[in-house]
């Protein structure tokens, strides 16, 4: 019997994803790196700044002059100031909430970032102190590791737990550490093909809209 339902932030509840990527592009491209959005976003979509910035520079294509923390905390001033919430998440959230579930947020992003973004949309209030990132462990999606710990703190075992996750990263997370998983693919960024990636690697099913989201959540019941 599934108790919690999780929620990744960016790209699930908040429309991101798109926006850091092209803004990702084009630090990327500034060093010279020949990259395009859709291979960004393929190759890094739901990784963190740090450890995509980090592989750009132990390859020596970005300088070792290069503030990393400097970047990202920029980059994600101008995330924060530009997020959108996906459509019908506070509603889906809502009703989450009234089935008597527990509710969470798990993101890699810092947590400080997560907050934001989930005030901005105006759903914070939604799920309390069940805010986790990736900040609080060792290692980031799509290590389990995040998701472990928010599953230990809420006191809810693996397998009573629903996830819903964009990335294919994020979506590996959360089946690595045992839980059911819906791949959303209704944000801007999802291109062709990604949602049969996600059945692939063993997500439960794909919501490509969230207003019809509650309705495969409740499949799963």
């Amino acid at each position: 019997m599934i108790e919690c339902i999780i929620f990744d932030c960016d790209g699930v509840l908040v429309d991101t994803e798109k926006v850091s990527a092209q803004l990702m592009v084009g630090t990327l491209n500034g060093y010279g790196i020949d990259i395009e959005i859709s291979a960004y976003i393929e190759r890094w979509s739901g990784k963190v700044f740090r450890d995509i910035f980090q592989h750009y520079l132990d390859s020596g294509q970005l300088p070792r002059s290069f503030s990393k923390y400097e970047v990202i905390r920029d980059l994600e001033n101008q995330i924060n100031d530009i997020a959108q919430p996906i459509e019908n998440a506070d509603s889906t959230v809502n009703w989450v909430a009234e089935k008597g579930l527990t509710t969470a947020v798990v993101s890699n992003s810092r947590l400080e970032q997560v907050k934001h973004a989930l005030a901005v949309v105006g759903i914070a209030s939604c799920f309390g102190k069940n805010i986790f990132s990736s900040e609080m462990v060792a290692e980031p999606k799509p290590s389990p590791m995040v998701y472990l710990h928010a599953m230990e703190m809420l006191g809810v075992p693996p397998g009573k737990c629903l996830v819903i996750e964009d990335s294919y990263s994020g979506a590996s997370a959360a089946l690595s550490a045992g839980a059911l998983v819906i791949g959303f693919t209704g944000a801007g960024h999802i291109q062709s093909g990604h949602g049969q990636r996600l059945l692939d690697l063993g997500v439960s099913e794909i919501c490509s809209d969230m207003k019809i989201l509650p309705q495969s959540i409740e499949a799963l019941l």
